[in-house]
């Protein structure tokens, strides 16, 4: 895929602030698992397994600013929650 350099910046910081947005929410999972499509569309789909221990409380304005990064980063970004768990976020860039 032809991206250039800002576009290629983005596409990491906005796949960097979501994980940081699973590792810091109240409910952080085991492991995280990327999986990246390239076609019409470059998609990242990141998601969490497992439940770790000990995580602090989510505070409710970080997980805003997170998802106010990610948007700006992508064209499209969606949440997946299981009860107050984040589960998937589905990232896309259009080409």
């Amino acid at each position: 895929m032809e991206f250039s350099v800002d576009t290629i910046e983005d596409i990491k910081s906005g796949a960097a602030e979501a994980c940081i947005l699973f590792l810091t929410s109240k409910k952080a999972p085991e492991s995280l698992n990327l999986e990246i499509l390239a076609g019409d569309d470059f998609q990242i789909r990141i998601t969490g397994e497992g439940e770790s221990a000990g995580r602090p409380e989510n505070e409710s304005e970080g997980e805003e600013l997170a998802k106010c990064l990610i948007e700006e980063f992508y064209d499209s970004a969606a949440y997946e929650y299981a009860g107050d768990a984040l589960v998937k976020i589905e990232l896309i860039k259009r080409v």
